[in-house]
């Protein structure tokens, strides 16, 4: 669900470190493990005037040389002056299985809370294929389509449990060696009542211009077209400027 329609110009200062201080090796030399940490300070202006603190962590682990085990976990915190305006947590377990260079399978489990939407927990699980499309080096293009049993607690102490298809691409043009344009799209469907449907879109350009910092600027759409309550907007925009340091 989403709680309003905001148009939100953030700066984000985020770092980024890969790998763990004790990280397993493969038969090849390579590194099993890889880890992605986010820290953000994000200020927005729209329907509510707020800042928010985000933290995002995600890690991956190759099991396998076609299994790869990832496990992300995302907060938000926000206030506006000093009354909390905002408060959101995500986690979710993703396992992967190569069939070939191309083509893949995943089976992916997840928590959601965003009471501020009016969610009070959100839990879903489901399998899922994906296709890599284009493999570069210019252009990469890969889809996924899955289905997710989902069930919902709002805070108006209702519930919901259904069906969830879900389709989702991203296309990324590398421009040069440090320039890199993204877009994906998401949609999710409730098999059980058609109306019920979510669209993600993410607009995105990241120029590296160290070896160790990069900055990202990103355009996020989330529209939720039945909202829980005429007071939740369908629509959320964000407009993002991030500064990543890769380690």
């Amino acid at each position: 669900m989403i709680k309003q329609n905001k148009l939100a110009i953030s700066l984000s200062v985020a770092v980024s470190v890969y790998g763990a201080s004790s990280i397993a090796m493969t038969e090849e030399g390579k590194k099993k493990w890889s880890d992605q940490a986010e820290f953000s300070y994000v200020t927005t202006s729209g329907n509510s005037d707020t800042q928010n603190l985000a933290l995002k962590n995600s890690l991956e682990y190759q099991l396998t040389k076609k299994v790869k085990l990832k496990w992300d976990v995302s907060a938000l915190r926000g206030e506006s002056d000093g009354t909390l305006s905002s408060e959101s947590y995500a986690t979710s377990l993703r396992t992967d299985y190569d069939y070939s260079k191309s083509l893949f399978v995943f089976l992916v489990t997840g928590w959601e809370k965003d009471e501020f939407a009016g969610v009070k927990s959100k839990l879903f699980i489901g399998p899922g294929a994906g296709y890599n499309i284009l493999s570069g080096p210019k252009h990469t293009m890969a889809t996924e389509a899955g289905i997710n049993y989902v069930q919902e607690e709002f805070t108006n102490d209702t519930d919901n449990s259904y069906a969830n298809g879900r389709l989702f691409g991203e296309y990324g043009y590398q421009f040069n060696e440090k320039s890199k344009f993204t877009q994906t799209l998401e949609y999710l469907h409730d098999f059980d009542e058609v109306d019920n449907f979510n669209v993600n879109s993410e607009t995105s350009v990241t120029t590296a211009f160290t070896d160790i910092f990069s900055l990202k600027v990103g355009y996020t759409v989330k529209y939720d077209n039945e909202p829980l309550s005429s007071a939740y907007k369908k629509t959320d925009s964000v407009l993002a400027a991030t500064l990543l340091a890769n380690f």
